[in-house]
């Protein structure tokens, strides 16, 4: 047995008997035992670590003993791209998993000191046991060290999408997301399991939560900008199977996120604030359960086929029945002290999470739909405009939804008080729909979606200029939680805007043409350069330099690649692009034929794109705002 084999068996066998330790802690109330328990699960994240740079040590040494080195590596792989090979591969994954969970164990094992020891016991319970299952998935299911029985002279290296500086990013970021809300989970099944339903847990995770979505966020935003730089097709969403089940924590976290203001603030929505949390904590697994288990083997995100699909499966079920069976016992208690009418920030931040919820349950519908038809015989796969119909009316109804509330009070809203707000906010809604209708964007989808973006864009800042009219601009200094919401809320309409004028209006050319040619692409003039090649370590590289010039004058080069890396049989296109605020200029090189004097060129405008960019940095940001303490 190596030693990144051993350290990975200790963790595991550490992990079981801390959790066994918890369990016997809380049902003698043993303080003792729980100090034991504390110092088992510290114990664990210290083994993980070990795997984790024993990991590593053999990824930047080229250690091709092993089976992972050899299937994620070669010698000639950049250095960075070694170091991100550690999530590359299906265990590799599973171990930085149970490494971002260990460590959530020991931040709030320090977070939570002084609390009472019930409280920590069940918190703890749940992040061990979660390391320890995907500790133990990559130790005895899918072996991680597991040595060849020769040593190659190299590896097959990592998979040339992959060499991104995207995807050294976006998954880390995205397991972080997943993994973040399992302390919010924890802390969930913990007041329910100390019959404690007030807005404690809310208040003590909020500002785990709105971080962890906040990295949630930009992972998934990351992965798109990787699909629109790499995968060569203009576009940076295809509703792809794994793409979606990334989308599902996000929009059940976002609902959370609402229904805990109610549940902090009026006492509301208490079943759905632990409704809401349960369920983001299963679609994480769930998520993962998609990537790994080998049931989704048409998406360019799969793993492939693996053993693993049933241990996730027992997983889910094991923890949904524990965290419902609790919740039964509690019923009594679980129910909103008030009723509520749906004139008020109340009842319209319900309608909302009644949109959140059925827009995730029909997703998951069609996205589902292909495997569960191929069980009971031919295979239904979806397009997607189901995946466009379903999001348009849906989000059209949750960005209207967004627009009542900030004009709306708590309790019962005077139609004056009301109207003031959102009668300057409709007119203002009204003026930035038409602008773009002026211009000759006129499609129904995108009138209805620009309307609806514009009416909570305007609903925020109306409201936003009367709050700093009323008390100063310090307001947003001293109310960050309100201010963060609002630039979140704006982000989102500018993230919007891109969506839907890069979905709706984008235009493609694709044209055999010569060298030294030019190409006429809209409002561009693209002259078509020569041949040239460049040869690195690591690939060797076919490109044509494109000069792009507008009726004002040059604008840019653009060097679309064809590439051949090392250790690999295929060719692979890199993009090249040129942003600007009104759009993207991208530009593929589909192939080439010196001696025939051909080149394949397919050019694509994509409105506002950048936008999708701003706009997601801006709701981070905001978050981010929102979550600092005064």
């Amino acid at each position: 047995m190596n030693i990144g084999q051993t350290v990975q068996f200790l963790g595991v066998i550490t992990g079981i008997i801390a959790f066994a330790s918890l369990i016997y802690a809380i049902s003698i109330k043993s303080e003792s035992i729980f100090k034991l328990a504390r110092y088992l699960a510290a114990l664990q994240t210290f083994f993980i670590t070990l795997a984790v740079l024993a990991l590593l040590h053999a990824l930047v040494g080229s250690d091709f003993r092993f089976l992972y080195v050899a299937s994620y590596t070669d010698r000639s792989l950049p250095l960075v791209y070694k170091l991100s090979a550690l999530w590359a591969g299906q265990s590799g994954s599973m171990l930085f998993w149970s490494f971002l969970a260990s460590i959530c164990a020991s931040v709030e094992l320090f977070r939570l000191r002084s609390g009472s020891l019930n409280y920590q016991s069940y918190i703890l319970m749940v992040i061990v046991f979660t390391a320890t299952f995907f500790l133990f998935l990559c130790t005895a299911v899918t072996p991680l060290f597991e040595m060849l029985v020769f040593t190659p002279n190299d590896g097959r290296g990592l998979n040339p999408m992959l060499q991104n500086p995207g995807m050294m990013i976006h998954p880390p970021l995205l397991y972080i997301g997943f993994v973040g809300f399992t302390v919010t989970f924890a802390h969930a099944f913990s007041a329910l399991c100390n019959h404690d339903v007030s807005s404690v847990w809310i208040k003590r995770t909020r500002i785990w939560t709105l971080i962890t979505w906040v990295f949630l966020t930009a992972g998934i935003v990351l992965g798109a900008w990787w699909a629109y730089v790499e995968l060569g097709w203009g576009g940076y969403w295809a509703w792809d199977p794994v793409e979606n089940a990334s989308l599902f924590p996000w929009i059940t976290a976002t609902a959370f996120i609402h229904a805990a203001i109610m549940y902090e603030r009026k006492d509301k929505l208490r079943g759905w604030g632990f409704f809401l949390i349960l369920i983001t904590f299963e679609l994480t697994i769930f998520g993962t359960f998609l990537t790994r288990s080998g049931i989704m083997t048409d998406s360019v995100h799969s793993f492939g086929e693996s053993p693993l699909g049933m241990y996730f499966i027992f997983f889910i079920v094991l923890t949904e029945a524990a965290f419902l069976i609790i919740v039964f016992k509690n019923r009594g208690i679980l129910e909103d002290k008030a009723d509520f009418n749906f004139t008020s920030k109340e009842g319209v931040f319900f309608v909302g999470l009644l949109c959140f919820a059925a827009l995730t349950i029909a997703l998951i519908f069609y996205t589902m739909l292909p495997v569960f038809s191929e069980l009971f015989g031919s295979k239904i796969s979806m397009g997607q405009r189901p995946y466009n119909v379903v999001s348009v009316v849906f989000f059209t109804v949750i960005f209207f939804m967004a627009s009542f509330a900030p004009a709306l009070t708590y309790g019962e809203t005077k139609s004056s008080q009301f109207l003031k707000t959102y009668i300057p906010a409709f007119i203002l809604a009204v003026l930035i729909t038409a602008f773009p209708i002026i211009l000759g964007f006129t499609k129904a989808e995108s009138v209805v979606l620009t309307f609806a973006t514009s009416i909570m864009l305007s609903v925020f800042l109306i409201t936003l200029v009367k709050s700093v009219y009323k008390a100063g601009i310090g307001i947003l200094l001293k109310n960050k939680r309100y201010a963060g919401a609002v630039i979140v809320h704006i982000g989102l309409a500018i993230l919007s805007y891109g969506v839907i004028y890069s979905a709706f209006y984008n235009t493609e050319l694709e044209k055999n043409t010569s060298f030294s040619s030019v190409v006429n692409f809209g409002r561009y003039s693209v002259s078509v350069g020569e041949l040239m090649q460049e040869n690195t370590a690591n690939y060797s590289s076919d490109y044509i330099p494109l000069y792009v010039e507008t009726e004002g004058g040059f604008l840019t080069n653009l060097y679309p690649e064809i590439r051949m890396y090392n250790n690999n049989d295929h060719v692979y296109g890199e993009v090249a692009y040129y942003s600007l605020p009104r759009g993207d200029i991208y530009a593929i090189l589909q192939g080439f034929d010196t001696k025939e004097n051909l080149v394949s060129l397919k050019l694509i405008f994509q409105p506002l794109i950048i936008w999708i960019w701003v706009g997601s940095i801006m709701m981070c940001l905001g978050a981010i705002y929102a979550a600092i303490k005064r």
